[in-house]
């Protein structure tokens, strides 16, 4: 498949992808925000597993989102859409908060770009729907 692909369209995937992405974060968060207040105890050592748990369903949406409407390159677009996606993270983390980088910021990294890599490419390898008429 040796198609061009306009920049309109690509900026549209990625855009949809990062949008869809953050939207599946922010929903499982505000989950798991009400489980831990009517839980009454927080475990706080699963917390970090919990956010990644978190951000690699927004990466594996987004970047399945992202290669669909893009349809070619799936691993490209959704590692796109996984660090777009770690980035805002990252910068939304870093302006309300005095931490700096630690191994956990890797491992965000880390499953922010295998997930959307996986997403991108079960979204190119979709079939499409038989119409018939």
């Amino acid at each position: 498949m040796n198609k061009e692909i306009g920049n309109s369209v690509i900026i549209k995937g990625v855009l949809f992808g990062v949008l869809t992405g953050g939207m599946i974060i922010a929903a499982l968060l505000c989950l798991c925000a009400i489980i831990f207040v009517y839980s009454n105890s927080l475990p706080g050592q699963y917390v970090e597993y919990i956010m990644l748990f978190i951000d690699f369903w927004g990466g594996l949406f987004g970047g399945y989102i992202s290669a669909r409407i893009i349809k070619a390159r799936g691993i490209i677009w959704g590692c796109v859409c996984g660090l777009t996606l770690f980035f805002i993270i990252l910068i939304a983390g870093l302006s309300t908060s005095d931490s700096t980088l630690t191994v956990s910021t890797l491992f965000k990294l880390l499953s922010l770009l295998i997930s959307g890599i996986i997403g991108g490419i079960k979204g190119v390898n979709r079939k499409e729907k038989i119409h018939i008429k």
